[in-house]
């Protein structure tokens, strides 16, 4: 491929070096093709902005890297980049349609027009220093890519690093643009990856409770009890695992593995759940945060002595709240010691991140992974470095308020941390379609002292859920009834009356670990599975669930086949029963 080279000397006065790393990025969607300008329209306010750490990215299949556009968008990068000694540079753009490189107000790379991933470049005299740098990409249609390069002083042809690149930080606070829309909107669609053994199927949402056998460690099996299972892509073969007895990321994973058998999801008994591929990280069967002296100590000590200990930590340690779902994100919410932390588990640029925030009123002490096998790890957003104790990577939180990033693996990721109490407010809706059945009524002669209708189940549904009713309870209005299945789906059924001509079923949750016990209190929905007492929340009034309370785990929970919860029921003073299938201490 031939390269366009042009020669420009420049002699610019060396700036002050921005403090902040990484370029702004301004990504601004187009409503009209852009025609032959070379800019961003005049007035146009950017749909997302963020700081890329570098320019680096390369042809993507459909969603444009986290930026929820795929066709006619423009990126608009800006700061600086510092070169370590004067002489003669060469800059290299490869991009999928126009990109053109700025140093100071000089031209110094024109890859404009449309046309495939192609590569010019341009040399630049400069000197030793901080110099002004703009880059504006526009793609026309999905598959975007641009990377930035040069020749390094070692002479060699590579990205642009991300230490020589920095912008100002009083700059980007000015920038405006709707966060909370741009949280609130679903990206486009991308075309199908092939599949990946050992994908979470898509059919659960975004999570699924399950026990999960995470594998081994020095003390024996690692087993998670209460996982949730949270999906990272959209094919399912990234995920991670969090155990809600312990605060704990159990694992993380990219490339499938993942076996569901046992009950519900094969129906062999003693079986259960398990990750049998490469990990990206685990983290054994212990607190995954210190307690209010900092150690990481094991609260629960089994009588038996066996390992993984049973049961929650004591709430005064750690204690889970709920997780929150808004479209493909899934925020954890617990707390350590008295103070919430939110926390959201992603897949950027393949590699898997953790955005903790939170305000912390005591230091904190965070488990990152295990010591032996984990990956290279990066802190966005905070200066503290991991340290290791006892053989677990951990990160030493002090009073105040908390917002990071940690990046298990080397490679660039964006440097922006999601505000997640944007993703707290509900999220778009994720089971549009209903199903109709026509019920059934009893054939009644008068003399029958029972009778019984039957409302017709959507065994054949648009989610390609199994119908195993564990229990059901009506609202104050008798018209509607809410339904939970063994398979951990909640719906309503609607159009209860007394010709059961036209009965409709919408889905409202999903995910939960074996939910075989339901009761409505107050128009709200209660379910019991082997993991909770979940109390479920649709905040934006779309008729789906924004959040999974805990309302209550205080029991201990084991991998056993027959250790059941159900039949929830409630007394005159408030209080809730269910049956457990199992011994209780």
């Amino acid at each position: 491929m031939k390269n366009i080279l042009s020669t420009l000397t420049l002699a610019l006065l060396t700036l002050p070096l921005p403090a902040a790393p990484g370029l702004i990025g301004e990504y601004f969607k187009l409503e009209d093709k852009l025609g032959d300008e070379f800019e961003v329209p005049v007035g146009l306010n950017p749909w997302f902005v963020r700081i890329d750490k570098t320019v680096s990215f390369a042809q993507s299949r459909g969603e444009f890297h986290g930026s929820k556009l795929a066709e006619n968008f423009m990126v608009r990068w800006s700061g600086a980049i510092t070169v370590p000694k004067a002489g003669s540079y060469l800059f290299a753009l490869n991009s999928k349609d126009g990109s053109r490189l700025h140093v100071g107000d000089k031209l110094v790379v024109d890859n404009w027009g449309p046309h495939p991933m192609k590569q010019q470049s341009g040399t630049v005299q400069l000197r030793a220093g901080a110099h002004p740098v703009r880059l504006v990409y526009h793609n026309t249609d999905v598959g975007g890519g641009c990377l930035l390069k040069w020749m390094s002083p070692a002479g060699k042809l590579q990205t642009v690093p991300a230490s020589v690149l920095f912008h100002d930080a009083g700059k980007l606070s000015g920038i405006k643009w709707d966060q909370e829309v741009f949280a609130g909107a679903v990206g486009p669609n991308t075309p199908p990856a092939k599949p990946v053994s050992g994908s979470l199927p898509q059919k659960f949402g975004n999570f699924v409770g399950t026990a999960l056998r995470v594998g081994k460690d020095p003390r024996g099996d690692n087993v998670a009890f209460r996982a949730q299972i949270i999906r990272l892509d959209a094919q399912g073969a990234a995920c991670v695992a969090f155990d809600a007895d312990t605060m704990r990321m159990a694992a993380g994973w990219t490339q499938g593995g993942l076996k569901l058998e046992g009950l519900p999801f094969t129906g062999g008994h003693g079986a259960f759940p398990s990750h049998n591929g490469a990990k990206v990280f685990t983290n054994q069967a212990a607190p995954g945060w210190a307690n209010a002296q900092g150690s990481l100590a094991e609260p629960r000590v089994p009588e038996d002595g066996k390992y993984p200990p049973l049961g929650p930590l004591p709430k005064a340690q750690a204690h889970y709240k709920g997780l929150y779902v808004h479209g493909d994100k899934t925020v954890l919410r617990y707390t350590v010691g008295a103070d919430p932390v939110l926390e959201l588990p992603a897949l950027e640029n393949g590699l898997i991140t953790r955005t903790i925030q939170g305000k912390f009123t005591r230091p904190a002490v965070m488990v990152l992974a295990d010591e032996k096998g984990a990956p290279g790890l990066q802190i966005v957003g905070a200066t503290w470095k991991p340290g290791v104790v006892d053989g677990r990577i951990v990160l030493k939180i002090p009073v105040g308020m908390a917002h990071f990033k940690v990046i298990y693996g080397s490679g660039s990721v964006s440097e922006t941390l999601e505000d997640l109490t944007l993703l707290m407010k509900g999220g778009p809706a994720r089971w549009t379609e209903t199903v109709t059945t026509a019920g059934q009524l009893a054939k009644d002669d008068g003399k029958a002292a029972y009778v019984l209708d039957r409302l017709t189940v959507p065994y054949q549904n648009p989610y390609g859920m199994k119908m195993r009713i564990g229990g059901f309870d009506f609202f104050s209005d008798p018209s509607r009834a809410a339904v939970c299945t063994w398979d951990g789906d909640v719906w309503i059924v609607s159009g209860i009356d007394e010709n059961l001509e036209e009965l409709t079923w919408k889905r409202v949750g999903a995910g939960g670990h074996e939910t075989l016990g339901l009761t409505v209190v107050d128009d709200v929905i209660y379910t019991v599975a082997d993991d909770q007492i979940t109390r479920y929340h649709d905040f934006n009034g779309d008729g789906e669930t924004d959040y999974y309370e805990n309302f209550n785990n205080d029991w201990e929970l084991t991998s056993g086949f027959h250790a059941f919860c159900f039949d929830l029921q409630t007394g005159p003073r408030g209080e809730f029963y269910f049956a457990f299938g199992s011994p209780v201490r």
